[in-house]
């Protein structure tokens, strides 16, 4: 399978994949004045620097669960690396979350609320 090799700072931090679904190796960067003063104001930790590797299962009973492998803080000057390699095995996920049914289906309305009001009813 194709997997993510994720690396630190040069220290191999996991290896990451699944058979049929979909990954995700996300570098993300929040701030500004807004951003600061609004987590003070929530007495919130202030996370602007995060990596995220995770995937999504589309196959099998366990089809639409979520799952997690690193939810990393970083700093300015951390180097990191996703090498993209064939793997037989993967590292084990630090967590699983099922599929939330009521949440999908509350997702699914929405998202045809839209396009009805986009489109309408007809059909073309």
């Amino acid at each position: 399978m194709i997997a993510f090799e994720v690396h630190r700072n040069g220290e191999k931090i996991c290896t990451a994949g699944v058979s049929a679904g979909v990954m995700t190796a996300v570098l993300s960067w929040v701030g500004g004045r807004k951003h600061d003063e609004e987590a003070a104001r929530r007495g919130a930790e202030h996370r602007d620097l995060t990596l995220h590797v995770g995937g999504l299962l589309a196959e099998g009973d366990d089809a639409g669960q979520h799952l997690r492998w690193r939810d990393d803080q970083l700093k300015r000057g951390d180097s990191v690396l996703i090498r993209v390699v064939d793997a037989d095995t993967v590292d084990t996920p630090t967590s699983t979350e099922p599929q939330d049914p009521e949440l999908a289906e509350k997702q699914e309305r929405e998202f045809y609320e839209r396009l009805r009001e986009k489109y309408g009813n007809s059909p073309r």
